[in-house]
């Protein structure tokens, strides 16, 4: 009859769907079983990747043909670029500026090590809480980015684009400073390059004037300075003047995707993996947020944190 369903009980239960159990045909030859099909042999090894370097599209690809795409880069504020597009072509710096009184890389590893407690670093991005936090794309971290206030995202974006930086850690250790009484202090980056590296601490212009909050940062300042290794200290006025973080979040998002950090990528170009062609005016666009990311932060390095609390207030 149709449209009445049929059940029909099995004699006994059918064996699960997984190749150990799969059932095979067989049949006897010469006395013996064997099986009517063998098993299909395992390939080892991955499809050898070729280097590309220009875009290819996916249609192109058939052909063996190259697409060249230049994205229409349109800035809002072009009193900005034409300001440090005046001067000569930035070349991206290959160490610290020698101005700067960075400690040397492996020196400041060294004693961020010793200094580091069993403490562990408290969750950033976090359900609760009203302040702006999440993950920042970043090429140049090891690990994943983050972020717990606006402040912080911009020094991100300037460490990322500045060709002094090649390697960003948000909050990367938990420092035990010692003292009368042991202080527990976590920066919020630690910046490395090939010839140095100093630690980051981003902090609000209003914070660093209520007694409570000015005092355990000088304090932090003093016990780091005593064991060798310089703290920068950014606020607002640092990174965020006319036009600057606008240009930033309009470039890191017209920059070509790289996806996870890579060893061997140049951090410092526009394409670190160089599969696309850049236009001329892309390139100066580039090269000036350097010029200006690089100037910012070697102002900021050689700026003395106490003296610049003191004058605050």
């Amino acid at each position: 009859m149709r449209g009445v369903a049929r059940s029909y009980a099995p004699s006994r239960p059918r064996p699960l769907a997984s190749p150990k159990n799969r059932r095979r045909p067989w049949r006897k030859e010469n006395g013996e079983l064997s099986s009517l099909s063998s098993p299909p042999e395992k390939v080892s090894g991955r499809r050898p990747k070729t280097l590309q370097t220009k875009y290819q599209s996916p249609n192109s690809l058939r052909q063996g043909q190259t697409c060249e795409r230049s994205p229409l880069l349109r800035s809002s504020d072009q009193s900005w670029v034409q300001k440090w597009t005046r001067r000569s072509s930035h070349v991206p710096a290959e160490s610290s500026p020698e101005s700067s009184s960075a400690p040397d890389r492996e020196a400041l590893l060294a004693v961020v090590s010793r200094l580091t407690s069993e403490r562990k670093v408290r969750p950033v991005v976090t359900r609760s809480g009203q302040r702006a936090r999440g993950n920042f794309p970043s090429i140049k971290s090891p690990a994943r980015a983050r972020y717990e206030s606006l402040l912080e995202l911009d020094v991100l974006r300037v460490a990322e684009v500045s060709s002094l930086v090649h390697v960003i850690t948000t909050h990367p250790v938990v420092l035990a400073l010692p003292g009368e009484k042991v202080i527990h202090y976590t920066p919020d980056a630690l910046l490395q390059w090939p010839t140095g590296g100093v630690l980051i601490e981003t902090k609000a212009s209003y914070f660093l004037t209520v007694e409570p909050s000015r005092s355990r940062i000088q304090e932090v300042v003093k016990r780091l300075d005593a064991q060798g290794v310089r703290l920068a200290l950014l606020v607002e006025s640092d990174v965020r003047p006319p036009g600057l973080q606008d240009e930033l979040k309009t470039l890191l998002r017209l920059r070509p995707n790289v996806g996870r950090r890579r060893l061997l990528a140049d951090t410092s170009r526009w394409d670190p993996l160089t599969r696309e062609a850049v236009d001329g005016y892309t390139e100066r666009r580039w090269c000036a947020a350097q010029k200006a990311c690089d100037e910012l932060l070697a102002r900021v390095m050689r700026r003395d944190p106490g003296e610049f609390i003191a004058s605050l207030c």
